[in-house]
């Protein structure tokens, strides 16, 4: 299908998802299901109706086999009081961008004011101080935080990883990520509203990871 011209800001991936997409719809049969924000938003407008439609042959596939090796997922990052209290958000942050992860959402705010306690039997810690809370997107961005944090125990976490780094102690170990796509939705809807997340292409995605990487 030749490809229509377009002014302003089109992707430069776009055309290559759609026709990825749409081969592998094609591939495997898929049905028509739902379509994903971010896709709809950043279609090109003349190229916008087959990309929805080979999206949502695709999204009917809880495995999602036919799209990519390598999802992309968001997770729930809380900075928790102490590190706060020790003056380590700026360097935790810079960590997670410099890792090529996009910061969708954030605030700061009192866990207590959290209807539904985090931490149970530690609200005295939890509540000592603000915390930070992050959603964070990229691809498999769930497995690749947790690994960046570390062992639970900054004691046992390894050098190099957040914990191993900063921290000495079982209990505070300064930060939380979710642990699985379920806990990240629950999670996230804890702490943030849907108008509250804000994703975004950075312009410079294309040097961090490959076009076939969706």
């Amino acid at each position: 299908m030749p490809r229509p011209q377009t002014a302003g800001n089109v992707p430069p991936n776009s055309y290559a998802a759609a026709d990825e997409a749409d081969e592998c719809a094609q591939a495997r049969g898929c049905r028509t299901a739902r379509v994903s924000p971010a896709v709809e938003q950043f279609a090109p407008v003349l190229y916008n109706s087959r990309l929805l439609n080979a999206e949502r042959k695709l999204n009917e596939h809880a495995d999602f086999s036919c799209r990519s090796d390598f999802p992309m997922e968001r997770t729930l990052v809380l900075l928790k009081p102490d590190c706060v209290e020790r003056r380590l958000m700026g360097r935790i942050i810079s960590r997670f961008e410099e890792k090529g992860l996009n910061i969708i959402a954030m605030k700061m705010l009192y866990a207590e004011h959290v209807s539904k306690p985090f931490y149970p039997g530690l609200e005295k810690f939890i509540t000592a101080s603000p915390i930070v809370a992050m959603v964070v997107e990229g691809l498999e961005v769930i497995r690749v935080v947790r690994e960046m944090l570390g062992a639970t125990s900054g004691l046992k976490a390894a050098a190099g990883t957040i914990r191993g780094d900063y921290s000495s102690s079982r209990q505070m170990n300064l930060v939380h990520a979710s642990d699985g796509p379920e806990a990240a939705a629950r999670e996230i809807g804890l702490y943030f509203k849907t108008e509250e997340v804000l994703p975004y292409s950075p312009t410079l995605t294309g040097w961090l990871k490959a076009d076939d990487e969706n």
